[in-house]
């Protein structure tokens, strides 16, 4: 029973189960709209702002823009950026009724190749139709990119995989021992995801998808005794989560991460574990209270986990 440690009160069992981590691992990974915050705001980039217009029979109609040495404070900003030279650029058509406009924006970044080597590379592209001239506003350039293979620094790893959803793990590609390669599924997918990291000192972590990594859970035993007035179910307990307390008798404050799906299962015979409450990863909660039933067990053992 190494690392675990025991808490017995009254015929109750707590068992804690850390999960070890790693000195090596990033405090925080980016994902979703923070890679995209990452990507323009990591280093000074180069991006090209291309219009093109197909109004005159026969020919092509395009104007473009391109600006080195830029960085951003956010992704937020770089759409702004985008906006109001697209419109620029847009003014340029000379204001013809086209029935297609594309727009084609490339953001080039120093990176690091597949051998962990700096070479400069395309973070972000668009290459997309806006429509016609008449419809065309400064929210018709705020578009989602398509990330091209950006490497996140991230050393001593030597083996990584991401789960989107509930579906098995597979694997990802590395730039040697010097970061992890992440593509456009970090940024399109708005559900559940994981990331396991695997590192030289041969210890995992686990990031969600908000890209904070899933700590060891918390569980503790409370007596709770009766308030000496009315619960409405909003008084003090209230800040330890969302479950209600029993009162006169013992109750489970479980904490976990957030973002992380965290379960409390019990059991008798330390055969059959069953789940007696869980937190889900998209409920909000990072902490909740769970009674105890005594009536039927008079005798179990919990335990807590997250994933």
């Amino acid at each position: 029973m190494r690392n675990k440690f025991w808490l017995a009160v009254a015929g109750f069992c707590l068992i804690v189960s850390p999960l070890p981590g790693s000195d090596m691992s990033p405090t925080s990974l980016p994902m979703g709209n923070n890679l995209l915050d990452w990507i323009v705001g990591n280093s000074p980039c180069s991006v090209t702002i291309v219009l093109q217009s197909t109004n005159v029979p026969g020919s092509l109609n395009t104007c473009g823009m391109s600006t080195n040495g830029i960085s951003f404070n956010s992704y937020s900003d770089f759409q702004s950026y985008v906006a109001v030279n697209g419109l620029r650029l847009f003014n340029f058509l000379g204001g013809q009724n086209a029935s297609c406009v594309r727009l084609r924006v490339d953001t080039t970044y120093v990176g690091l190749n597949t051998q962990g080597i700096q070479t400069s590379c395309i973070g972000l592209s668009i290459d997309t139709s806006l429509g016609s001239t008449a419809n065309i506003t400064a929210n018709s350039f705020a578009i989602t990119p398509t990330v091209q293979s950006i490497v996140l620094p991230a050393s001593g790893v030597t083996d990584a995989s991401v789960q989107f959803g509930t579906n098995s793990y597979v694997p990802l590609s590395l730039a040697g021992t010097n970061g992890i390669v992440l593509d456009n599924s970090f940024v399109t997918n708005s559900g559940r995801s994981r990331i396991l990291l695997t590192f030289s000192d041969g210890k995992t972590v686990i990031y969600t998808q908000g890209g904070n990594p899933i700590l060891p859970p918390i569980i503790s035993m409370v007596w709770i005794s009766a308030p000496s007035y009315p619960y409405d179910g909003y008084g003090s307990w209230y800040w330890y989560g969302y479950g209600g307390p029993s009162f006169n008798s013992y109750n489970l404050f479980v904490s976990g991460s957030t973002g992380a799906d965290t379960v409390v299962e019990s059991t008798m015979d330390f055969i059959s574990w069953t789940p007696i409450g869980s937190m889900s990863w998209n409920s909000g909660w990072t902490s909740t209270i769970m009674p105890i039933s005594t009536t039927n067990y008079p005798m179990q053992f919990f335990r807590v986990k997250s994933y």
